[in-house]
């Protein structure tokens, strides 16, 4: 320009479709869009720092905040930072995470590949970006992600059994303390030979899994066979035991008493130290006291007697 000479100038207009006063070409939108497990926070200091229409548009349809922000250019424009990212509430039952883009990126992480970090001035080859918010599940409301304290309950058929359909094992799994409640045992299906014993170690819980369980669980089928019965007795020939078990077999740890009464005998009215033939001849007094003897022998009480099966 002179004094003297005719005045130019170049005027320069830049397309503005959000009307907000930054010009397109030199604007990096952000996205922040709810999935539905919280609301924003409006206390969130966000909200004040940053002019509505101007520097952020609400989209109550799409549960979309965008936000407008003025990258490094050389057409003047002042360049502008990255904003930290609003906050929002979770609903009951949840834990609010971050907001992360499609490669699972959280905003203001600094990770490879997204490149943001708050407070940084936005770069002139910055591009727009969206982001989602990303809830984890906290049923038991203990602030802790549910995902990060599930225990699994697995139960082993063991060598002598299985469970339905010929299954070996049975596992419970995604188990929340203060939560879920304990599940049944299956039922077992003994081998030929042998029957369920219990479980190793003992299980016998139910109701709600308490809070302060960490661990996941394994119990073990156990089992005891099935023996033959063998048994023995004093009862003398021509004697009688009863209660005998309507099966010789018996499992393993069981034990069957068995009674017996030996017999009483009647002793002959003739006994052997007399002879039919011939004379009869009066004993002695050896004699007599040798058949006092035998008779006392011969004359016994019945007698009771049990015995153990052995296996």
């Amino acid at each position: 320009m002179t004094e003297d000479g005719p005045n130019t100038a170049d005027v320069y207009y830049y397309l503005d479709t959000d009307n907000n006063d930054k010009p397109d070409t030199y604007t990096v939108t952000l996205t922040f869009r709810g999935t539905g497990y919280g609301s924003w926070d409006i206390e969130d200091t966000m909200w004040e720092q940053m002019e509505a229409g101007k520097d952020y548009i609400y989209d109550t349809d799409s549960r979309a905040l965008n936000v407008f922000l003025v990258k490094a250019n050389e057409a003047g424009f002042e360049a502008e930072t990255y904003p930290a990212a609003p906050k929002v509430n979770p609903e009951d039952g949840w834990l609010f995470d971050s907001w992360q883009d499609s490669n699972k990126h959280a905003y203001g992480s600094g990770t490879e590949g997204d490149g943001i970090t708050i407070g940084n001035a936005v770069g002139a080859d910055d591009t727009d970006k969206k982001y989602t918010s990303v809830y984890n599940e906290d049923k038991n409301n203990d602030k802790t992600p549910d995902d990060e304290q599930y225990v699994t309950i697995t139960f082993q058929a063991g060598e002598h059994g299985t469970f339905a359909d010929s299954e070996k094992t049975v596992t419970y799994d995604k188990l929340l303390p203060g939560y879920s409640s304990y599940p049944e045992a299956p039922a077992v299906t003994a081998s030929t030979g042998w029957q369920f014993a219990g479980w190793s170690p003992e299980y016998d819980k139910s109701g709600t899994i308490e809070a302060t369980v960490q661990e996941s669980q394994m119990y073990t089928a156990t089992y005891r066979g099935q023996g033959t019965l063998t048994y023995d007795g004093n009862a003398q020939s021509g004697g009688e035991v009863f209660d005998l078990p309507d099966k010789q077999t018996v499992w393993e740890g069981t034990t069957v008493v068995l009674s017996g009464q030996t017999p009483t005998h009647t002793p002959s009215t003739k006994h052997p130290l007399y002879s039919s033939a011939g004379p009869e001849r009066k004993p002695t007094k050896s004699m007599a006291r040798r058949i006092r003897k035998r008779l006392r022998r011969l004359r016994c009480c019945p007698t009771w007697f049990t015995s153990t099966a052995r296996i």
